[in-house]
């Protein structure tokens, strides 16, 4: 039986805490299996986001769904993360840091060293942070171990648009799976976010796109449709060579 997932990416920030927690407040959640929100959505640099009021928030929004908490800065004592808290039913089940720190981050934000794969009862997916889908590893990688769904939160200028659409089309296509970039809408960096989905026909893949273009929440629809055949076969047919190390984490 095909699995339909409704999901909600929602096209706020970059604010502070305080105001974000009211933006929270004010959204609508009831009919969402997964929400997302973008890259450093909340612009303070947390010590200990678990402990924060906006971890609390969410943690509330995520009860009875998953939701991928954007990205924040963390200080750990290994330095500062951009890192994307993931929760389920209330509760953080993991987290994501950036691997590939962007050309502003490079020198005081750390690398991320693994790739964790979500699996849980609902989906399996994995979770690039803006420019690690630039990249064909993050994806294939992700593939390999199971993923069906990439959730990449985004913090894209309006002058790029064009450029990032193509590498989230390219992610899809290459690996016959789903991905969600959700950005945020403000007067740099303007919306737009992208879910493409990709499905089968006459023996080929085909890709079907959505832009969010302005709007405040947008939804999509994930099912796992019929190309669960062409994403095997894809695996077995490419010939690269993928080695970045990989955790699955698992949830009953």
């Amino acid at each position: 039986m095909s699995t339909r997932i409704r999901i909600g990416g929602f096209q706020i920030g970059p604010l502070e805490e305080e105001e974000m927690l009211e933006k929270l407040g004010e959204q609508n959640y009831d009919d969402l299996d997964i929400v997302v929100f973008p890259e450093r959505f909340i612009v303070d640099t947390f010590h200990e986001f678990p402990q924060s009021r906006a971890s609390k928030m969410l943690s509330g929004i995520s009860k009875g769904r998953i939701l991928v908490a954007g990205s924040v800065l963390e200080k750990t004592d290994k330095g500062i993360f951009n890192r994307s808290y993931v929760f389920m039913n209330g509760k953080i089940i993991g987290f994501q840091d950036k691997i590939v720190p962007f050309d502003r981050e490079r020198g005081w934000v750390e690398k991320g060293r693994i790739i964790n794969i979500f699996r849980t009862p609902v989906i399996t997916f994995s979770v690039p942070i803006c420019y690690d889908i630039d990249f064909p590893f993050y994806a294939k990688i992700s593939a390999l171990k199971g993923a069906t769904l990439l959730i990449n939160p985004s913090l894209i200028r309006k002058d790029f648009h064009q450029e990032w659409h193509l590498y989230i089309q390219s992610r899809a296509l290459e690996n016959r799976i789903s991905v969600i970039s959700v950005n945020s809408n403000n007067a740099n960096f303007e919306g737009d976010s992208i879910f493409v989905d990709t499905y089968e026909e006459n023996n080929g893949v085909r890709v079907l796109k959505l832009e969010a273009l302005n709007m405040d929440k947008f939804t999509c629809e994930y099912s796992d449709g019929n190309v669960d055949k062409k994403r095997e076969q894809r695996k077995i047919e490419d010939p690269g060579y993928y080695s970045f190390p990989s955790k699955e984490i698992i949830y009953e």
